[in-house]
């Protein structure tokens, strides 16, 4: 306030004495809003390639939901098995896959490396996207592949092979659906839980029990798909300049 008082008085005693102000010189050339640049219209190729796969991520989720739900309302066990064995294909992917469409969502095996087949899972190649791209928008696709996708992102990628085994080893603990329930609601990541419903509708001679398991994995499948819909990618920023300070690293 006191630099703009100071201001005002200089300029009333240069009009008082009869001084003239010097003159401006030409204006410079206006550049029309149409041609200025604007930052959110800059290409970022890596958050491109996030959203890319991310897209990616929900449909392999809907794919493996779609080739599920038939199991869910069959009057055949024998359908039933053959509708999971097609969303298992779509859920962890086999021997050898490079990644069709849609790609499957988790790896099936682990390289000599301990890691997962390159470009072969959408887990994978998601998660490399996300770290990529990191900022705020990166960082909360990692938190949406660690809760409700995957649980243990890390196991995933070192030991594939592992993970299944346990999966398996769990649904194995009980008979009974109320047993199953228990064991198969410790297992991390909702993504995790959908293979072990879908492997154990695969397995099932009984009708009821098929239809069973498959409702719970779809349940499973279901609040991937609502996640990823609702995962703010407008709103999140532009990679690794754009964090909030206040966020959790």
């Amino acid at each position: 306030m006191m630099a703009f008082r100071g201001a005002a008085a200089v300029a009333i005693a240069v009009v008082m004495t009869g001084c003239t102000l010097p003159v401006a010189g030409p204006a410079e050339e206006t550049v029309e809003p149409s041609e200025a640049p604007l930052g959110s219209d800059v290409p970022d190729p890596a958050r491109d390639t996030l959203l890319l796969e991310l897209a990616q991520l929900g449909a392999t989720v809907t794919a493996a939901a779609d080739a599920l739900e038939p199991a869910a309302t069959s009057d055949d066990p024998a359908a039933a098995r053959a509708a999971a064995d097609r969303a298992l294909d779509i859920l962890v992917a086999t021997a050898g896959d490079a990644g069709g469409d849609p790609r499957p969502l988790f790896p099936g095996d682990t390289d000599d490396r301990g890691g997962g087949t390159d470009g072969a899972d959408q887990l994978t190649r998601t998660m490399t996207a996300a770290r990529d791209l990191g900022g705020t928008l990166g960082n909360q696709v990692l938190d949406l592949l660690r809760d409700p996708v995957a649980g243990d992102l890390g196991s995933w990628l070192r030991d594939a092979t592992g993970v299944l085994a346990s999966v398996r080893s769990t649904t194995e603990q009980a008979s009974d659906l109320e047993g199953l329930e228990a064991a198969v609601s410790e297992l991390p990541g909702l993504g995790t839980q959908a293979i072990a419903w879908t492997e154990l509708t695969a397995a099932a001679t009984e009708l009821e029990a098929a239809r069973a398991y498959a409702e719970r994995g779809l349940a499973s499948l279901e609040v991937i798909t609502v996640s990823i819909d609702r995962l703010d990618t407008a709103g999140a920023g532009r990679g690794a300049d754009s964090d909030d300070p206040t966020a959790a690293p």
